[in-house]
């Protein structure tokens, strides 16, 4: 690794630190003392969110994926078409999916999509538009960082509300609020 992706990575480990003090802080705010952590359990599990996030790196989630009699198959087969639609340079190959939350007949449960790189997620993700508009695919999130969007758009809203022409823009691999573009 050469010295300028070593010094990204330490950046962008040093905005995710943030990003986890952040919404660390937030929940401390509404515990009470009681429920506050000691340094040592604070670094435990700064460590595993870190290490969650990494083992989540190369997944996506894809949402409202119709059910299929032949679930192994069909599903693969389907899940290749979109990806190919997306980007047709993507690795394809060893793909694994699995079904989250329990089964029901009344809906259709999303898949996780595990890839061969995070460069592979990262192609899927910023032409995700290109699907069919009932087919939608995001990041896999650790829970940390979904209470974080969720904070987020939640000060999105206030701004919008109060005016503003704001949106939500990933900035090197951390959502921001920024200015939306016209």
């Amino acid at each position: 690794m050469d010295f300028k992706n070593q010094l990204a990575s330490l950046n962008n480990l040093k905005d995710t630190v943030k990003e986890i003090n952040s919404v660390k802080n937030a929940r401390a705010g509404r515990c009470n003392d009681s429920g506050n952590l000691s340094g040592d359990d604070n670094m435990v599990n700064i460590i595993e969110e870190l290490q969650d996030r990494q083992a989540r790196e190369s997944n996506i989630i894809i949402f409202n994926l119709s059910k299929s009699n032949n679930p192994n198959q069909e599903e693969t087969e389907n899940v290749i078409k979109i990806l190919n639609s997306i980007d047709n340079t993507v690795n394809v190959t060893n793909l694994q999916l699995t079904r989250l939350g329990k089964f029901t007949h009344e809906k259709k449960r999303p898949i996780k999509v595990t890839l061969f790189s995070k460069a592979d997620v990262l192609k899927i993700l910023k032409n995700k538009k290109k699907t069919d508009s009932t087919i939608k695919i995001q990041a896999d999130l650790t829970l940390m960082q979904r209470q974080y969007l969720v904070e987020l758009r939640s000060k999105l809203s206030d701004l919008n509300k109060s005016g503003a022409n704001k949106t939500i823009r990933y900035i090197r691999g951390k959502p921001q609020i920024v200015d939306a573009k016209n």
